[in-house]
């Protein structure tokens, strides 16, 4: 496996950084797996088995110690930050209100049984009033560049980026749209930069976490202890 800088080019430059650090191979294992849902061809995968299964096959070199192993590409760093800000969008309905409407008894999924239980479970109404309607602020940032480091296939990686044409949320609103990237061969103490990501053992000055070390990230079943540089992808 070769030792790789990746630089992508940012369209408009302004991106809204996600909650967690965006790691390279999860990039790369959507765009594998995008790449295989075709839904003109009757043999497509469609279970989350094979799903999973075609997430694994990355161009990437994997680094093992012992049981535990991670793909040897960094999350993605943002270069050049030029600015910062904070935009809002509008929702009809506070999903983080609702969650404590329901830990209080407030409201409950299923029929409501109001008869029997005159004083119990009751609705929240959603057309009017404070829960129809609210505004939620989120980050945004000009942003030159955003670089990644692993060792993996060049020739694979740039196929499967090619298909990525968004950095981030808030795509339909024009953020993270990426220009172009590169994909270039470096000097191995750059490409030791991999090592700026969620590991699955101990290192020295990361700190200690609960999270996920594989795609996809978000999956509860992934997490575990995990370690993570305290400064990583700060925008």
């Amino acid at each position: 496996m070769t030792p790789l800088e990746i630089t992508f080019e940012m369209a408009g430059g302004e991106v809204s950084p996600p909650q967690h650090p965006l790691h390279l191979d999860a990039l790369l294992a959507y765009a594998m797996v995008r790449s295989r849902m075709d839904p003109s061809d009757p043999d497509a995968p469609t279970s989350v088995e094979d799903l999973e299964r075609i997430g694994r096959n990355l161009p990437l070199e994997l680094e093992t110690r012992g049981s535990d192993s991670v793909w040897k590409a960094s999350a993605l760093h943002y270069e050049g930050v030029m600015g910062r800000d904070s935009r809002f969008l509008i929702r009809s309905v506070d999903v983080e209100d609702f969650a404590r409407a329901i830990y209080r008894r407030e409201v409950k999924f299923g029929k409501l049984d109001l008869d029997d239980n005159p004083d119990g479970d009751r609705k929240v109404n959603t057309k009017s009033g404070p829960y129809r309607s609210y505004q939620e602020f989120y980050p945004v940032a000009v942003v030159r560049q955003i670089k990644a480091w692993c060792y993996g296939d060049r020739d694979g990686i740039e196929d499967l980026l090619g298909l990525i044409t968004h950095i981030g949320p808030y795509r339909r609103t024009g953020l993270g749209e990426v220009r172009g990237f590169r994909v270039e061969q470096c000097a191995e103490e750059v490409a030791n930069r991999w090592v700026r990501r969620f590991m699955p053992w101990a290192v020295d000055g990361y700190a200690r976490i609960y999270a996920a070390c594989e795609a996809p990230y978000w999956e509860p079943k992934n997490r575990r202890e995990a370690w993570c540089p305290p400064d990583l992808c700060m925008i």
